[in-house]
């Protein structure tokens, strides 16, 4: 660990546990988290597997959010990855909030890739979330949508949050497959409110547009093989992509300003 991070052990006042009668002994074997003591402008990339970079089944990890600092090196900028794979928007929504109080719960440590936190306030989050749900034909697309609006209303009300950056959700191995109508129905009636949204609240929202600017349905098959690692995944270079097009499709308008 380089000497500008501080490491605190669990406390009340930096993980929140799930039962209030956790004895001192729970508390002392509870994972360690981190304060970063570096002055720089974070921004949180909040969401799930594919925030965290699975890859290989969960043997490795590549998340956009490094392929992402490395484009804002010019700016001061770092992006703090908190993504945890298979979570969906209703878990989300919950965790999103202590996350931004830079609060854990102890499975968030252990799940998490890092629990990392700046020592300066967040300014700007980027929210990719939903894939998780529409595995579920019980879960409503207006409830997804709810769920990611609740997180981008919450992400908005923060004085130190000036810019919400939304991803559509993004493309998968079904979308040319006519046999998953439904499931593609009801992903693009999500994405168009995501949108809607943005557009709606523009003075702290924006809308990049993942799903259609990195399409596998678009793709050829070259570039599928280059991009997806499975059916919902991404390969290292296809995080690399998803970088690439949040900063040209929105964080390169807004790095000046935050």
């Amino acid at each position: 660990m380089g000497q500008s991070e501080s490491v605190y052990r669990s406390s009340p006042s930096l993980i929140d546990n799930h039962h209030n009668n956790n004895n001192q002994q729970e508390n002392l074997e509870q994972p360690l988290a981190t304060i970063e003591n570096i002055n720089n402008i974070p921004i949180m990339a909040f969401g799930d597997s594919l925030t965290a970079g699975y890859f290989k089944r969960g043997t490795e990890f590549h998340p956009y959010s490094d392929y992402l600092t490395e484009l804002l090196t010019n700016y001061n900028i770092k992006v703090y990855e908190y993504g945890l794979s298979g979570e969906k928007t209703n878990e989300m929504e919950k965790r999103l909030q202590r996350n931004l109080q830079k609060k854990v719960l102890a499975e968030d440590l252990i799940r998490l890739n890092n629990a990392i936190f700046p020592e300066n306030e967040f300014k700007a989050v980027i929210i990719i979330g939903g894939t998780n749900d529409l595995a579920y034909s019980t879960i409503e697309k207006e409830t997804i949508v709810n769920n990611l609006t609740n997180m981008y209303k919450y992400c908005m009300n923060q004085l130190n949050i000036k810019y919400v950056i939304a991803s559509s959700i993004p493309s998968t191995t079904f979308e040319h497959e006519e046999k998953y109508k439904q499931y593609l129905e009801k992903k693009e009636f999500i994405n168009n409110e995501i949108k809607k949204f943005c557009f709606e609240n523009n003075e702290k929202m924006r809308f990049v547009d993942i799903c259609n600017l990195l399409s596998y349905k678009n793709c050829n098959d070259e570039e599928r093989k280059l991009y997806w690692d499975d059916h919902l995944h991404f390969t290292p270079k296809g995080y690399q992509k998803f970088a690439e097009i949040l900063f040209e499709n929105g964080i390169k308008e807004i790095v000046n300003n935050l």
